[in-house]
């Protein structure tokens, strides 16, 4: 029977009720003397039912023994167009005014009555959930929890079963296991995504110290078809209980099956706000690789890098999450986070360095570099590796932006210099080259040993306009070398007599 069909508006019935096992009954007693009711109608059959005060039942579930004075049951059913009612009214002497209807007309209770209650109330009780707390506690003390776990197996609906093992979960003197087999038993019996949730969440401070409980929840909840209720399972426990590091584990590898990808990110967020072992980071950073998003995936790693410590971020594991990413926007922004206020040593630089080529977009991959520059105190190490990723950029324009921040970020040694010459050799556009070497040669601290290589790469510069304008702004600071200043000349003879005649009237001046 479907939740959604089902009108109940007595909850606060099951709360209330006291029990006697000395007695050959179960009782409910409504202290707060409101008028509890449900109403159900599957198109074929329509019941209500009534009630107020305490009643009292008889063991075997067929008759009412007792109804506190003012109190009253009152039960109806219509099929195929009959209808029956019986109205159960408790007096001051214990006296109970039992009436019964067919359609609008009084019947004599004995015998019709009577029978027909008989043979209806065993259905309303199950069908309705009343007295599930007095009646778990029944069967629980009369034949122990595999008794219980009978009669629930015997109920109609997924709604009036969660009932029960909302009230079975009270049940005082419960073992560890008995919590275990409760919920296990609860991932079988339900097959309602959110009722079974009900079931775990709404229930959660039964056991929220039984380590074992705890992970038969995180069991059941991973067979759970909604991930939607999936994931409201693991965020409530990973906020409302203090779950072991074996139990965050487990949470963990059971995110990838979430069928959600938002779900599956807001999962592995929630659990990284919590305290995690290195090795629980390493799995968190794993398990992205499991959402098809790149935006979620990004979404996870970014907020791991933003609330877990430093120390604790596998790089190896970390760049491998990063590559799995499909979108370069996405990688760009994991990557750039990753080094941003950050110290790292130079073999982490040489690391994520590399994870440049993990990025398909040339503007994203010169971001990230420019970005490690801006963010990282370079050693002669690092700055060869970022030389040797710019080699591999496609663009022109991509590869002049890193190199001429290097250069403006003044964050290399001498030793950087014939690298950074040689690399703008392989950029293909003169224009590009030459805003490069410009840089270079306005560097004061450049030792004249590299003005040959220097020389050598302005050689190289196709056009003669930009080949012309470098070679006069050279000219301007040539050393009296003569090896330096033949090389300086030769490379000037290849100019247009334009040019050539620029350059010679500037070393003249």
């Amino acid at each position: 029977m479907k939740r959604y069909i089902i009108k109940i508006f007595l909850s606060a019935l099951l709360l209330l009720p006291i029990v006697s096992f000395g007695q050959d009954n179960f009782e409910l007693n409504g202290r707060d003397n409101r008028t509890h009711t449900y109403s159900n109608n599957t198109g074929v059959t329509s019941t209500e039912l009534e009630y107020r005060g305490k009643i009292i039942f008889t063991d075997d579930e067929r008759d009412v023994k007792y109804i506190s004075p003012g109190g009253f049951l009152k039960f109806s059913k219509r099929s195929f167009g009959n209808r029956r009612t019986i109205n159960l009214e408790g007096e001051s002497n214990g006296i109970i005014i039992r009436e019964y209807f067919e359609g609008s007309k009084k019947r004599p209770f004995e015998p019709d009555g009577s029978n027909w209650m008989a043979s209806v109330l065993p259905d309303i009780i199950r069908t309705t959930g009343i007295g599930a707390e007095e009646r778990a506690k029944k069967f629980y003390t009369n034949g122990g929890i595999n008794a219980l776990l009978q009669e629930i197996s015997m109920l109609p609906t997924n709604y009036v079963k969660r009932i029960y093992y909302e009230a079975s979960f009270k049940i005082p003197g419960l073992t560890e296991n008995e919590f275990v087999l409760l919920i296990e038993d609860a991932g079988e019996e339900i097959h309602s995504s959110y009722e079974i949730r009900k079931v775990l969440t709404d229930n959660s401070d039964a056991f929220r110290n039984n380590d074992k409980a705890l992970a038969a929840v995180l069991k059941v909840a991973a067979d759970i078809n909604s991930s939607y209720e999936q994931a409201k399972i693991y965020k409530h426990f990973l906020t409302k209980t203090n779950l072991s590091n074996s139990n965050k584990t487990l949470v963990i590898r059971n995110v990838r099956e979430i069928n959600s990808n938002y779900e599956k990110s807001g999962v592995l967020q929630a659990i990284l706000k919590d305290e995690l072992s290195e090795e629980n980071v390493k799995l968190v950073i794993a398990e992205v690789s499991y959402i098809s998003s790149s935006y979620e995936q990004s979404k996870v790693l970014l907020y791991l890098i933003n609330n877990q410590k430093f120390d604790d971020i596998d790089f190896d594991v970390m760049l491998k999450a990063v590559s799995k990413i499909s979108s370069s926007y996405e990688q760009g922004k994991v990557l750039r986070q990753l080094v941003k206020g950050k110290t790292l040593s130079s073999e982490q630089v040489a690391t994520v360095v590399k994870a440049t080529a993990y990025i398909s977009s040339g503007y994203e991959q010169s971001k990230f570099l420019q970005s490690i520059i801006k963010e990282q105190d370079l050693d002669e190490q690092s700055i060869n590796a970022i030389l040797a990723m710019t080699g591999e950029l496609s663009s022109s324009y991509e590869k002049s932006k890193v190199l001429q921040l290097i250069i403006t970020a003044d964050k290399f040694d001498n030793s950087n210099y014939a690298s950074i010459i040689k690399e703008t050799s392989s950029i293909s556009s003169s224009y590009e080259q030459a805003k490069i070497l410009s840089k270079i040669i306005a560097l004061s601290s450049m030792p004249d040993s590299y003005l040959l290589v220097l020389i050598e790469a302005i050689d190289d510069v196709s056009s003669n306009y930009e080949k012309s304008k470098l070679l006069q702004k050279l000219a301007a600071q040539l050393p009296e070398d003569k090896e330096v200043r033949e090389a300086f000349f030769e490379a000037a003879e290849s100019l247009s007599n334009t040019e050539y005649g620029k350059v010679m009237r500037t070393v003249h001046k």
